[in-house]
């Protein structure tokens, strides 16, 4: 990388800015941004999705920098190596001061990614943990994975930023980078392989979801997860594996890659390339928008936990009881909106609006008094907020069926469930008008 040329480093200007761009249209589309302001119950999704932003904008501060620099000092004549970009080695003082910067916001941003790649496989590796086993597990922000995901974080922070500054005697730029890069592309392949285990897990993990009793909806959701995460460790793998060609040539004594302009910009392109198609990834994965219109959201989202296929004996009590559990975690990671949670309502208020239909006729919920009332709803909010509950006469808690972002755990949650009140308040109104 420091023998990249200015044209190199412009490319890696022009794809991250576009993909800052990307991030912050997709954000304002989204929820008009409001995803990026702090917010107590979810300082975690947007400690996440800052890290992200903040990861972009490193590269970019460190792209602009050296391209500048290249475009000023452009190339000379080395023999035998015909033209290169101006060697490191003849740098000015006042060139070789800004190297320290540079090199700083560089080492950050790739460990914040490294640091984001392991938190995601570790959530999504506790969450298929807790359906499997809904009784022993724990909330993600009190697990022994969000821990290990913080000493992770520090070890990977640590030897990213710290390898590359061992030197004996006067600093060489270039194998200051190439220990970097060596280091950064070791790091991240590690990091791929280790979440790797995710994507071998993940269609068993579906298969559980579908027995749960889980929507077409939030399955479609969790399939697309699915296909975009390989696509995304796909190009992890890539930039990883050129990473460290690039590195580990560089401290070789022949350098064959680094002094052959075509395989070098080769590489160089595809390292920025394939960064710039994770961070794209990563945005649509973290804060994934809806595309249903409006008018289409009754007939496309069916109930989680549908009532017919349960009176098909279709949901046996241990993959009810692991619904209820994944539904926990997923409401703990504030995965699903308000405006999902209103939909929801309305489709439980409309399950057995017709009389003719007996396959829902369990559904209704016999309000006799105040009292009976109040013993119902004490006994549905107990069920619902359990990590061991069975299951309750409402079937499937309708909450797992908002899935949206492997990303944004709440720090708490709310314990007020709008389908009981609208279903209290419906029966209460009914029972005036009669």
């Amino acid at each position: 990388m420091a023998t990249a040329n200015d044209c190199n480093m412009n490319i890696a200007c022009i794809l991250s800015v576009s993909a800052l761009g990307f991030t912050l249209h997709h954000a304002w589309k989204f929820d008009g941004c409001r995803c990026l302001l702090p917010k107590r119950k979810e300082w975690f999704r947007v400690l996440l999705t800052w890290m992200l932003i903040g990861s972009t904008v490193m590269i970019i501060g460190w792209a602009v920098g050296w391209t500048l620099i290249k475009y000023h000092l452009g190339w000379t004549t080395i023999p035998p190596y015909g033209a290169m970009p101006f060697p490191p080695a003849m740098y000015e003082q006042k060139y070789r001061d800004l190297n320290l910067p540079y090199t700083i916001i560089f080492n950050l941003a790739f460990s914040i990614q490294a640091s984001l790649n392991a938190e995601e496989g570790l959530y999504w590796y506790h969450l298929i943990r807790a359906v499997r086993q809904p009784k022993s597990c724990r909330s993600w922000l009190t697990s022994s994975f969000f821990y290990a995901w913080i000493v992770i974080s520090i070890i990977c922070t640590v030897c990213q930023s710290g390898l590359g500054w061992i030197h004996s005697g006067e600093l060489d730029l270039d194998i200051q980078m190439s220990r970097i890069m060596t280091v950064h592309g070791c790091v991240e392949f590690a990091v791929v392989l280790s979440s790797s285990v995710v994507i071998w897990k993940f269609p068993a993990f579906l298969a559980g979801v579908k027995a749960s009793g889980a929507g077409p909806d939030v399955r479609s959701r969790l399939h697309f997860y699915h296909e975009a995460n390989k696509i995304r460790n796909f190009f992890r793998a890539v930039f990883a594996i050129c990473m460290m060609i690039l590195g580990i040539d560089g401290l070789t004594e022949a350098k064959r890659i680094h002094f052959n302009n075509l395989a070098s910009d080769l590489l160089t392109h595809i390292i920025f390339g394939s960064f710039f198609f994770v961070l794209i990834i990563s945005t649509l994965l973290y804060l994934p928008r809806s595309w249903t219109p409006d008018n289409e959201t009754f007939r496309n989202q069916v109930m989680v936990g549908n009532p017919d296929a349960q009176m098909r004996g279709g949901i046996e009590g241990g993959n009810l009881a692991s619904g209820i559990a994944l539904m926990s975690l997923l409401r703990e990671g504030g995965q699903w909106d308000n405006d999902d949670d209103l939909r929801g309502t309305i489709r439980l208020s409309r399950v057995n609006e017709n009389p003719n239909q007996p396959h829902f006729s369990h559904l209704e919920v016999p309000l006799p008094d105040s009292g009976g009332r109040d013993v119902w709803r004490n006994n549905a909010l107990q069920k619902k907020g359990s990590w061991d509950s069975e299951g309750s006469e409402l079937g499937m808690p309708m909450a797992l069926e908002n899935f949206t972002s492997p990303i944004a755990v709440h720090s708490a949650e709310s314990v007020s469930p709008s389908e009981i009140k609208i279903r209290i308040e419906q029966e209460v109104t009914r029972d005036g008008m009669v």
